[in-house]
């Protein structure tokens, strides 16, 4: 009968994720290996660059849609103001010069005023992702400063027992090197052995420089680790913002957008009931409003109407911090509810 742990469940293996991998990979190294160390930080160091750079370009994408949608309402913004400066001087002036010949007073409309459209920045709630370091450097640097260390005590432990000075008389004293060396071996039961002396700090010293080496390099990667967990959270909040922020500005665009025909076809009436008012100057002859015909009374309150509801939706702020403003959407609603009931009498 074939052995169970010699079967495997490929669909299973595919499944696990990249971290369970490295995990069960390091299982089958023994404890003390330095194969297992080096697998474990290698996977932890990677596993956090791999964070880091995926957060790099998920923040990227979120940034330059947003970008991209302040790029597209500006451009429908510039087309609004533009539309609105004509509207002032080829409609709204005549209309207030028409009801002052007239002798009617009407409310005065300024189309030139900028709309109010508060948007967000795409630097807002920007995540800053700090670059990895895998700390190697430093930790060859506080193994060698340990190791030196390491070799000073040994040589102020060997000349204490021999009698000598710790400060050597000439440089290089091959003679108290040998010395300390041989009673190195000694104390270890292999007689005065220099060659096994030199073998021995040697080999402690190296010891100690790479198991300080490794536990800092280890502390690192650890460190780097939950610091690219945190920057991933980071940046899924600021794509989950962001990804809300351009759904609301895709709204604020649309209502931009509609405002924008809106406008266009209170422009058009106007211009109409401008002609229709300048014909009666013209074949009326009226001194006044009293002396008016009746027809042209109502195209002069039907006028009235179209410059009162157009003052309302040129007033009203659009949108703040990239929300549109429900005094917007109503305003806009009515304007275009007064429009079609204008049109609508036209085609009657």
């Amino acid at each position: 009968m074939q052995d169970k742990k010699s079967i495997e469940n490929p669909i299973e293996n595919e499944a696990k994720l990249p971290e369970e991998r490295a995990i069960e990979g390091s299982k089958e190294l023994s404890a003390d290996s330095p194969q297992k160390q080096t697998k474990i930080l290698k996977s932890k160091f990677e596993l956090a660059k791999e964070k880091i750079e995926n957060a790099k370009v998920r923040s990227a994408q979120a940034k330059a849609q947003i970008e991209e949608c302040l790029e597209n309402i500006e451009s429908d913004t510039k087309e609004l103001e533009a539309l609105k400066k004509s509207l002032q001087k080829e409609a709204i002036d005549n209309t207030k010069r028409l009801f002052d010949e007239l002798g009617v007073d009407i409310e005065s409309v300024d189309a030139n005023k900028e709309s109010q459209i508060g948007l967000v920045s795409a630097e807002d709630g920007e995540v800053e992702i700090k670059d990895l370091k895998s700390g190697k450097v430093g930790a060859f640097l506080w193994a060698l400063l340990a190791m030196v260390v390491a070799f000073v005590a040994w040589c102020y432990a060997a000349t204490s027992s021999l009698g000598l000075s710790l400060f050597p008389s000439k440089f290089p004293d091959i003679d108290r090197l040998t010395k300390a060396l041989e009673w190195t071996s000694k104390q270890l039961g292999q007689g005065d052995s220099a060659s096994v002396g030199a073998a021995v700090v040697v080999g402690v010293l190296l010891l100690l420089g790479w198991l300080i080496y490794m536990i800092l390099v280890s502390i690192r990667h650890s460190k780097n680790l939950r610091l690219a967990e945190q920057t991933d959270e980071a940046v899924s909040l600021y794509c989950t913002d962001k990804e809300d922020c351009k759904a609301k500005m895709k709204i604020v665009r649309d209502h931009i957008q509609k405002s924008t025909k809106t406008l266009t076809k209170y422009k058009v009436l106007l211009e109409e009931q401008n002609a229709k008012l300048k014909r009666a100057l013209v074949v009326e002859e009226a001194n006044g409003y009293d002396s008016l015909h009746n027809k042209t009374k109502e195209e002069i309150e039907a006028t009235k109407k179209l410059i009162e509801q157009l003052k309302k939706l040129l007033d009203t702020p659009i949108s703040e911090s990239g929300v549109l403003s429900k005094e917007a959407i109503e305003t806009l609603k009515h304007a275009i509810k007064e429009v079609n009931e204008h049109i609508m009498k036209i085609y009657k």
